[in-house]
């Protein structure tokens, strides 16, 4: 048994561990379905994956190179949640199981500010927790970038005590957690970039055991070589995002897009108040800085700018510039530097005992900001929208039938509520491009209704006979009119179209093309 002050020291940890698992358990179980759609997909993927094993076919979606040459590309991730996702309702336990992992991001970065002598490091947790509300919402999503900035804490600390055997090995197991491990050994290398800035060292052969990590990674992944041109497909949708945005000819997922100045100030108050401080303070530190501080310094700072351009990289931003502060203030405040401020506020009669506990309320209020931002974007999120679809898919079409969506945002609810059915795109658009780049844009058209809907081209290409739609898109299609086509199913978050056949579109609506199927005598499950 260890000694009492080794126990000891394990208690603070598992109170942040506690408290922050109780906050994201809180939020999963309020009213209502998920903030962020996709961990319906991740709850199904990880409890069919015991079943699918490693099959490089992904039949769910037909419009998508994943059809045939399928690459899960957060693997580990699956494999984590997949004890958890039981059961009739696999979200729940997924939903537990990736809480478990945010709660373990705020404790493990205590025990990397502790273990590198950093003082008050509850402060900097704290200063984690208040960087801004969206950077604790995607923490509360059940989705692989929870398992890759829980990572990047670990690789925070090889990095900080220069082990670059661990950080190869860390690599790898990068490369089988999360879709663009890239982003790896890019901030080791920033990291190393720091070190010699400092004067010190670089000691370049950290970023490069992050490399040989990954790179080795992918070429030994379960799914290789699928894996490498999956993340060539990131780094388009990347690409994509940063450069073209709204004038894509396939649209990219809206965490891809930046922030709004105002917006920017508002969301993230912790990331900007640090961000103010380290510009402030910086001719004070950069006269003691440290190699380390100087490390984090440069990639937090890199960080920063990609997030004004890429919302999402605030998943690295916030513990980079969190460390980076805590460093600096530790290179800051030496014992000769404590000692004058003391001597000075002795002199002045400042009240000392306020100093500590006065900046960790002001920290605190900013963290319960953030808070509030969280609960409030959690509340009233619609339960999975096709569950009441897919009793009425399961009646009346056969296993294995494809079902035309034309929104691939909806795919997630779509394959968690009716994993018997088959659908046409999913999750990311650019699989679409690399499929059929020709049928790809013609979809993409029609779902932006910059083209009609073609029910008969739809019906042929897929061999499809219904179309599903989220009620509130049915809006945007003007052939949907119910005096042009009438739905064969609707309810308040759904509706299913039959492509041809009487209860198919009118003539209006389909431009007079001939039918080729009726869905008047539904065919018996397989």
């Amino acid at each position: 048994m260890p000694p009492r002050n080794e126990r000891r020291a394990w208690i603070l940890p598992g109170l942040i561990f506690s408290y922050f698992l109780g906050i994201f358990i809180f939020v999963h179980a309020r009213p209502g379905g998920q903030i962020e759609r996709d961990g319906y997909f991740h709850a199904r993927a990880a409890q069919t994956l015991p079943a699918r094993g490693l099959s490089r076919k992904f039949p769910w979606t037909q419009a998508s190179i994943w059809k045939e040459t399928f690459h899960d590309k957060e693997f580990l991730y699956h494999l984590w949640l997949a004890p958890f996702a039981r059961g009739e309702s696999p979200i729940r336990g997924a939903a537990v199981a990736s809480s478990l992992l945010a709660a373990g991001i705020f404790a493990g970065f205590f025990l990397l500010l502790r273990h590198h002598a950093v003082p008050w490091p509850l402060l900097g947790t704290t200063i984690l927790a208040a960087m801004g509300g969206p950077f604790l919402l995607r923490l509360s999503f059940v989705r692989a970038h929870v398992l890759s900035v829980f990572l990047f804490i670990i690789a925070l600390h090889f990095l900080l005590s220069r082990k670059p055997k661990a950080l190869a090995i860390l690599g790898a197991v990068y490369a089988w957690s999360y879709s663009v491990p890239l982003i790896f050994p890019a901030f080791a290398f920033l990291y190393c970039l720091g070190r010699k800035l400092s004067g010190e060292e670089a000691d370049w052969k950290l970023a490069g055991a992050a490399v040989a990590g990954v790179v080795g990674g992918l070429v030994v992944h379960p799914y290789t070589p699928l894996s490498i041109g999956s993340l060539w497909t990131h780094l388009q949708i990347l690409t994509i995002a940063a450069t073209q945005r709204s004038l894509a000819a396939i649209e990219v997922a809206r965490e891809f897009a930046p922030y709004g100045t105002r917006d920017f100030l508002l969301a993230y108050p912790g990331l900007v108040l640090t961000a103010i401080v380290l510009v402030l303070g910086g001719w004070r530190a950069g006269k003691k800085a440290s190699a380390e501080t100087m490390g984090l310094l440069t990639a937090a700072a890199a960080a920063f700018l990609a997030t004004l351009v890429v919302s999402r990289t605030i998943e690295y931003a916030a513990p980079l510039a969190a460390a980076a502060v805590m460093f600096a203030a530790r290179d800051v405040f030496d014992d000769e530097t404590v000692k004058s401020l003391s001597a000075w506020m002795k002199k002045e009669r400042r009240p000392r005992f306020l100093l500590k506990p006065g900046f960790f309320l002001i920290v605190l209020g900013v963290h319960t900001h953030c808070l509030a931002y969280v609960f409030a974007m959690a509340d009233n999120n619609d339960n999975p929208r096709f569950h009441a679809a897919a009793h009425w898919m399961r009646k009346n079409l056969k296993e294995g039938e494809t079902v035309v969506n034309l929104w691939w945002d909806d795919f997630p609810d779509l394959y968690y509520s009716a994993p018997r059915q088959r659908f046409l795109v999913g999750l990311d658009p650019t699989f679409m491009l690399q499929w059929d780049k020709e049928k790809a844009l013609k979809l993409e058209r029609m779902r932006t209704a910059r083209e009609p809907l073609d029910p008969a081209w739809l019906a042929e290409t897929f061999e499809a006979r219904v179309m599903i739609l989220r009620a509130p898109s049915t809006r945007f299609y003007q052939q949907l009119q119910w005096s042009v086509w009438k739905p064969v199913y609707a309810d308040g978050t759904a509706a299913i179209y039959a492509l041809s056949g009487p209860l198919g579109p009118s003539s209006a609506a389909r431009g007079g093309l001939p039918v080729i199927q009726d869905l008047t005598s539904p065919p018996q499950s397989r």
